[in-house]
């Protein structure tokens, strides 16, 4: 009975102790024999429980994975999974798979039963691993995971199993525990609206202006449909969430990061929102993704989005003014300002002149009545706000095949950097000031060189610009062949016709 005893102990002390490996020893162990004997494995073990007095903790774990694992790098063969799974789970059935009655240990004095893998795990006395568990956190380590098997991984993998969630188990159900299950999941995108079949060149529409930042830049609603999608939307939102007092809908703080749709409340109106960064102690900046418009909000503002609302698309569209220009570089803020006023809560007429389907763009005149009579480019050009453009000319747009040029302010900022708070909505004179010494530089604009700004707070605006460049380069490369092109048959045609009258004023000879 009391070898019985030791074979047991010799068994439990081994870490081949697994309900797999003594399974499977006499078919799938027989190649680690010579190397992986239980009671070898057990002898370095005792050697050294015997010396561990003399050695610090970080020593003394070390020597332990060094001798218990160093048939993992001697032998040419990895050894099966079960193997290596040193699992309390696995040990507290290793030595007798189909036995009913606890396990004696010999050298603990103390019957091993049920347990948690805690309290098992601390009956090995070579087993260094629950004392290093204690004093180790998982969100600093550095430890490096290699690709194969190697006793560092088996280590973090045993840390790992401690740990309330482990990494590998986090998933949208783990997160479900504290948003509710009707919310939509964290990684999804609400995808921006196609532009409507009836949104053609010389179609005349009513739209609804929401958000402006330029002339060049605003964002609008079509209502000149029977039946408003967004005014219908908006209002079952707004039914939604005012009714809704449980605190689950809350967002916490942990899912208030860069990204994430969610719902918001906005000069007293509840908004389908997007995250944009990362949050402030009681504050977020977000964009309202039905509106185009960029905003700081609270935290407490803020609630889970229900599935329900996640089935329409952002019902917003892009706008530009057509036929004007700004005076300067860019827009004047007292441009600007005139044009806010002029779309101000208002339902207008609007006719289309260009339209840019890669950007989802609708270029257009607006106006108080359908005659276009003024139009608000007239206003502006009147009271000195703006200058009339010659670009949507027929002559002009001829030269480069039909194409209008567009201006560098109407093209950068794009509306993407506007909408992900990557260049301030509302920039003072000052940024404007420098941004235009970045986009007409030479080296940006004709050279298509990346600008390197100084700002480190700004390399995301520095990516976006070199991401333009890239995506515009081809197209401006194009532009350019038609303009040089129409100069060099502009030349000929100047030639020819000084040709024709220089032999119309020498006098021929008799």
């Amino acid at each position: 009975m009391e070898k019985e005893n030791e074979n047991k102990a010799v068994e439990l002390h081994s870490p081949r102790s697994t309900k797999s490996a003594v399974a499977s020893h006499n078919n799938q162990l027989q190649n680690y024999e010579s190397i992986t004997s239980p009671q070898n494995l057990c002898r370095k073990n005792e050697s050294l429980v015997a010396g561990i007095q003399n050695m610090s903790r970080a020593d003394y774990v070390a020597n332990w994975l060094n001798e218990n694992y160093k048939f993992l790098n001697e032998s040419d063969v990895s050894p099966p999974p079960e193997f290596l799974d040193f699992s309390a789970s696995n040990c507290v059935q290793s030595t007798n798979v189909d036995a009913e009655e606890p396990i004696e240990c010999k050298d603990s004095n103390k019957v091993l039963g049920d347990s948690n893998d805690e309290g098992l795990l601390s009956q090995f006395a070579p087993n260094p691993f629950i004392e290093a568990i204690e004093n180790v956190s998982l969100e600093n380590t550095t430890v490096e995971l290699a690709k194969d098997e190697t006793p560092e991984r088996i280590m973090f993998e045993i840390m790992q199993i401690h740990v309330a969630i482990p990494d590998y188990a986090l998933s949208d159900t783990i997160y479900n525990v504290d948003r509710p299950l009707e919310a939509i999941p964290l990684d999804l995108d609400i995808p921006p609206m196609p532009l409507p079949a009836h949104c053609k060149i010389d179609a005349l529409l009513r739209v609804h202006v929401s958000e402006v930042y330029s002339p060049f830049q605003f964002w609008f609603h079509f209502t000149n449909t029977g039946y408003d999608p967004h005014e219908r939307f908006s209002y079952e939102l707004n039914l939604f969430y005012c009714q809704q007092q449980e605190t689950r809908w809350n967002v916490g703080t942990y899912f208030i990061r860069p990204g994430v749709i969610c719902a918001a409340a906005y000069l007293g109106t509840w908004r389908r929102a997007k995250i944009l960064a990362e949050p402030r102690p009681s504050t977020v900046m977000v964009y309202f993704i039905d509106y185009g418009i960029v905003a700081e909000v609270a935290h407490s503002d803020l609630r889970f989005l229900h599935l329900s609302f996640s089935e329409l698309p952002a019902l917003i569209s892009r706008g530009t003014l057509s036929h004007v220009h700004p005076l300067g570089l860019h827009w004047h803020r007292d441009s600007t300002a005139g044009f806010k006023e002029l779309v101000k809560s208002a339902d207008l007429y609007a006719r289309v002149t260009d339209i840019d389907h890669t950007d989802r763009v609708v270029t257009m005149d607006l106006s108080y009545n359908s005659n276009f009579n003024p139009t608000f480019g007239m206003i502006l050009t009147k009271v000195g706000l703006a200058g009339m453009s010659e670009h949507f000319k027929k002559d002009y747009r001829d030269i480069f095949a039909g194409c209008r040029i567009r201006y560098l302010r109407e093209r950068l900022p794009t509306f993407e950097m506007l909408e992900n708070h990557t260049f301030p909505v509302d920039a003072d004179n000052a940024f404007e000031d420098a941004f235009d010494k970045i986009i007409y530089a030479p080296d940006f604009f004709d050279k298509f060189k990346p600008p390197k700004l100084n700002n480190p707070f700004r390399i995301n605006l520095e990516n976006a610009l070199a991401s333009w460049l890239e995506k515009n380069k081809k197209e401006e490369t194009e532009l350019r062949k038609l303009y040089k092109e129409h100069k060099r048959k502009l030349k000929q045609q100047f030639n020819k016709q000084q040709c024709e009258l220089l032999e119309e004023t020498i006098p021929r000879p008799l």
